[in-house]
């Protein structure tokens, strides 16, 4: 939409956001924004000599894009905020300014992404867009938009993991015994060294286990954690009823009958022990796995995270209810994404604009 006016009113709306210049020196608007200050009395918009109306102008905005009604909503709310928010005519995106900035003196650091609380999205699309936004020097802003109108916001931004030591493993070789889908190790003193050594396992019966203590109790090991560990030597698994012992790689089979993503779960868990890192459950936060640095009851786990792949669809308000948890005990959401061979890891953060 072209904006017609004299080139000082044009200069101003262009530094406060509202459109973009072109090298003739005409301004043009984005039908959102033209939407927004008609609605603020700022403007008046008109097609064939007839003034349009918001509803006018976002009903031809919509039929080119529905998904900027999300654009709109989000919009008004920071610009009440305060915000200077740019719309990209071309893209999903806004461009959110730094408080104060003023356009074209200062680059936009965000782009907001607006996104319906219970719309699926997948999570190769969102890894996507995650990657654009890191490709330009910018952090990526989902604005999660619910059915009051409520908005919640969260930075997602690339994540590289770094090596805190070499992973700590048991120094005698233990042997175990698969049952179901545990495996149980219960040579009481063996079982005191893995735990001690690494956290492995959970020594059953104790509820809060130290590693202060000798519990001289058997020790029950997750079948990721089973895996794991006969990957790297350190137990020989066998079956319960015939004695036959289990090579790590038939281990997998039970682990996906019997456990949903097994696979993306087990090459996160490689990978995340690989970096040194005490990989816990944490379904009671809703999500796959706690992260220490140190282990549990001597440190204060800095990571939460979801497992996931480029196909599986998640709710974005899935990802709001962990970030809130992760953000009251302080915590930081990640998103572990498994792509073939490789694991591509964003976190999630509580912004206040």
């Amino acid at each position: 939409m072209v904006v017609e006016a004299t080139e000082e009113e044009k200069e101003i709306l262009y530094r406060r956001g509202w459109g973009f210049k072109a090298p003739d020196g005409q301004l043009f608007l984005p039908l959102v924004a033209a939407a927004y200050l008609v609605e603020n009395s700022k403007l008046e918009v008109y097609k064939n000599n007839k003034p349009l109306t918001v509803s006018e102008i976002m009903s031809l905005a919509t039929k080119i894009n529905p998904t900027d009604i999300l654009r709109y909503f989000v919009l008004k709310d920071l610009r009440s905020k305060g915000r200077i928010v740019k719309v990209e005519p071309k893209t999903p995106f806004m461009r959110l300014y730094p408080r104060g900035a003023e356009v074209g003196f200062e680059a936009a650091k965000i782009l907001v992404y607006s996104v319906s609380e219970d719309e699926p999205l997948k999570q190769g699309e969102l890894v996507k867009i995650i990657r654009y936004a890191s490709r330009t020097r910018k952090t990526l802003l989902l604005a999660v938009i619910d059915d009051e109108m409520n908005i919640s916001y969260y930075t997602a931004e690339q994540f590289h993991p770094e090596q805190i030591r070499e992973v700590q493993l048991p120094r005698n070789k233990a042997v175990a015994e698969l049952i179901h889908d545990r495996i149980i190790i219960w040579d009481g003193e063996l079982a005191d060294e893995f735990y001690k050594n690494g956290f492995w396992g959970h020594p059953i019966g104790v509820r809060k286990p130290k590693v202060t203590e000798n519990y001289r109790k058997p020790l029950q090991l997750s079948l990721l954690e089973g895996i794991y560990l006969a990957e790297k030597g350190c137990i020989e698994v066998v079956d319960v009823e015939s004695g036959n012992k289990i090579p790590p790689e038939n281990l997998v089979k039970p682990l996906g009958e019997m456990r949903r993503k097994a696979l993306v779960k087990l090459s996160v868990y490689r990978f995340w022990r690989d970096k040194g890192y005490i990989v816990k459950p944490a379904s009671k936060y809703g999500v796959d796995f706690m992260f220490y640095k140190y282990g549990p009851g001597i440190d204060h786990a800095p990571y939460m995270c979801f497992t996931s792949s480029p196909d599986e669809e998640i709710l974005p308000v899935e990802l709001i209810r962990a970030g809130r948890i992760a953000t009251t005990v302080r915590k930081t959401l990640v998103v572990s994404v498994k792509e073939n061979n490789h694991i591509f890891h964003y976190r999630v953060k509580w912004y206040k604009p």
